[in-house]
């Protein structure tokens, strides 16, 4: 007979990148109780709402089909999810075909651990986008915990070019995460979710970690300090987090206030001020910008984006990846057809205002106004 799934008390951590979440976690997978392994990208790329994982539901095609459409979809910088984990076919199905047809056990298939000698361990999943899908987590998993690390915005934005996925526009990079702290309201009354500041979590580790270990009901020991679990929780193919434990320090904190130009400053304050003010950091400028809802064309870097801060400010516009009345297109060489495209779609199907910046070309200036 089968019986749903019910893990033991599970832990999640989400956030931005480049706010502190793989350094939180380390501390927190080196606690006796607890286990962890890479990110798994769940949420992200198994795609909820999909006829592809409704039909994977199915319990006349439970649990082949869920296995096939993890081992298709789940992948973490060109690794296999699943692989990073040690689960060959016959561990999923092992384990999925004792329990009922449920995107919960389709996760805990993968973090579980084999064996019963480890079995009152409680696992945590780290992946920083699964900000995104909170609500699905405390409705997945009752028992859940959500520990939600947030850093500066402008600190993370910077720093996220050195990751090899990212875009190189520190804009752009702000107006994406930006996106994924829409519904961060939501989350602060909810008691399963806990709020953590990166800066305060590097300037006083031993009280801040006291409280995460407080909020998943666990005993603070001391010794987590010491990472010596933090090996697990990385792979081979993300070097850039190969100083998983180097000493822990300030010096991170605030270098946008060095590193950027008032102008672009200025453009990333437009973008995420709101969320900023929200999470408890101050601003430094109050100019008012109508945001434009930035149109990413297939294949499109948006690399160059930055380099048009000047005229976003001086017409007050800022980009954002929210739902918006008015789009922005930036238009490039080998991009023109693509952008005609997007413009055509947006003024004329969807009704909005089209906004373009970059390349001027004839044919564009039909369906947008250049700024």
């Amino acid at each position: 007979m089968k019986f749903q799934s019910k893990s033991t008390n599970p832990i999640f951590i989400v956030g931005a990148p480049r706010s502190g979440t793989t350094l939180l976690t380390s501390f927190v997978a080196s606690h006796k109780n607890i286990y962890s392994g890479a990110e798994t990208q769940f949420f992200n790329k198994i795609g909820l709402g999909s006829a592809e994982l409704k039909r994977a539901l199915k319990e006349d095609e439970w649990p082949d089909k869920a296995i096939a459409l993890m081992q298709k979809k789940l992948t973490l910088s060109g690794q296999s999810v699943l692989e990073l984990y040690g689960k060959s076919t016959q561990d999923l199905h092992d384990f999925l075909s004792e329990r009922s047809p449920s995107v919960g056990a389709m996760l805990e298939s993968i973090v579980s651990q084999k064996g019963n000698g480890n079995s009152e361990r409680r696992w945590l999943e780290k992946t920083p986008n699964h900000l995104q899908y909170v609500s699905e987590i405390l409705n997945y998993f009752p028992d859940a915990k959500v520990i939600l690390i947030h850093r500066d915005l402008r600190d993370s934005a910077s720093s996220i070019p050195k990751l090899p996925w990212a875009s190189n526009s520190i804009l752009e990079n702000a107006a994406l995460i930006s996106s994924w702290f829409e519904k961060v309201d939501e989350y602060k009354d909810i008691d399963r979710v806990l709020f953590v500041s990166y800066e305060m979590l590097v300037r006083d580790c031993d009280n801040e970690l006291k409280k995460v270990f407080d909020f998943i009901h666990e005993r603070f020991d001391s010794r987590v300090i010491n990472r010596e679990s933090a090996d697990d929780i990385t792979t081979n193919n993300e070097p850039w987090k190969e100083d998983i434990r180097g000493s822990i320090t300030t010096s991170n904190i605030g270098k946008w206030k060095t590193s950027l130009s008032q102008e672009l400053i200025t453009q990333l304050e437009a973008v995420c001020g709101k969320i900023l003010q929200k999470l408890g950091y101050e601003l430094t400028t109050s100019n008012k910008f109508e945001p434009l809802q930035l149109k990413k064309l297939r294949g499109q870097k948006l690399n160059g984006i930055d380099c048009f801060i000047e005229q976003l400010t001086s017409n007050k516009k800022t980009i954002t990846y929210s739902e918006s009345e008015s789009i922005l297109i930036l238009a490039e060489r080998n991009f023109v057809l693509k952008a005609l495209l997007c413009a055509i779609k947006s003024k004329v199907i969807e009704r909005k205002k089209v906004y373009f910046i970059g390349l001027k070309t004839f044919p564009l200036n039909f369906f947008g106004k250049y700024i």
